[in-house]
């Protein structure tokens, strides 16, 4: 059994990959379960703890390529920009059309 740093930061990390399933990136329980995460996960590290223990490394399913180790980290950064660009497009469509009254796009 993992000791007790790695358990809480590994089930902070999970709280949170769910609330942002659930409810997407901007939403503040999800900001806020991410936030925890981090602290959990700084907490592990400064008991001494490698990253590698927080996050163990899983044998993809024969045939199978996970998806993190077919981009490389340019590409991974570019996906993350272009993501995090269109919540930001859509929040700012959101505040037009609630300042102005507009039916909502669908």
């Amino acid at each position: 059994m993992p000791p007790q740093h790695i358990r809480m930061a590994r089930a902070a990390q999970h709280r949170a990959a769910r609330a942002i399933t659930a409810h997407g990136l901007a939403h503040p329980a999800a900001l806020v379960l991410l936030a925890a995460a981090a602290t959990a996960a700084a907490h592990a590290w400064d008991a001494g703890h490698a990253v590698n223990e927080t996050h163990p490394r899983t044998t993809p399913r024969e045939g199978k390529t996970p998806i993190g180790s077919a981009l490389s980290r340019r590409e991974r950064r570019d996906l993350a920009d272009r993501i995090y660009d269109l919540e930001q497009q859509d929040a700012h469509l959101a505040k037009v059309t609630r300042l102005t009254g507009a039916p909502a796009a669908s």
